[in-house]
């Protein structure tokens, strides 16, 4: 209860919890100047909400909450400075971030029954380290990267052995500056490689 009003906050810490099972509503939350960091917390199943929250200026990042399933939300953030979730081993689904347009980097790793990244629809540009996609052996969809037109420094997608449509990447892939760093190996078949991507072409 006493999080509803907040409008503001450096940072939103929830770590080490071994009671929480659900976040309190932030449900007038709009700015955080630093981060949000949510880990280790072995009885959460869910991170929804933050429903208002417009921006993060440094890093989200939700990685080792062992009983995680589902992160949603986040609908009007438009920016966070990078976004990591990663060491989820239940986590299935990533939907939300409706709003978001760019960010400096996102890093979705080693969740172990990650099958699908329905979100980030109207992302845009990614302008720092890049687009990391790594160690989901469940992973079959990415179609929530289907705006995404630009990623300024690199792409790494491996070790993704279940991901065998890569085309909501086709865009992004095709106009990396001649200096990005690339690094795409042992996906499924049709993501095995840049130039495969790019053969294949743009989602019908």
């Amino acid at each position: 209860m006493r999080f509803r009003k907040l409008m503001h906050s450096r940072h939103i810490v929830f770590s080490s919890n071994n009671h929480l099972n659900s976040l309190p509503s932030f449900s007038s939350l709009k700015n955080v100047e630093v981060s949000i960091y949510v880990s280790d917390n072995p009885k959460l199943v869910k991170v929804d909400g933050f429903q208002n929250l417009d921006s993060v200026k440094t890093f989200v990042k939700i990685r080792q909450n062992q009983n995680l399933k589902s992160i949603n939300g986040f609908n009007k953030m438009k920016f966070a400075g990078s976004l990591t979730i990663e060491l989820n081993e239940k986590l299935e689904q990533i939907s939300g971030f409706k709003s978001f347009l760019e960010g400096y980097g996102i890093n979705i790793s080693q969740n172990l029954r990650l099958e699908e990244i329905n979100a980030f629809s109207n992302m845009t540009k990614i302008e720092g380290n890049g687009l990391f996609l790594r160690q989901n052996p469940f992973l079959k969809s990415v179609v929530g990267f289907n705006s995404l037109k630009s990623i300024s420094r690199a792409i790494e997608i491996h070790n993704n052995s279940s991901l065998k449509t890569c085309c909501p990447l086709f865009s992004a892939i095709q106009k990396l500056s001649p200096d990005a760093r690339v690094v795409i190996f042992e996906n499924g078949s049709g993501c095995l490689s840049r130039e495969e991507i790019l053969e294949t072409g743009k989602c019908l």
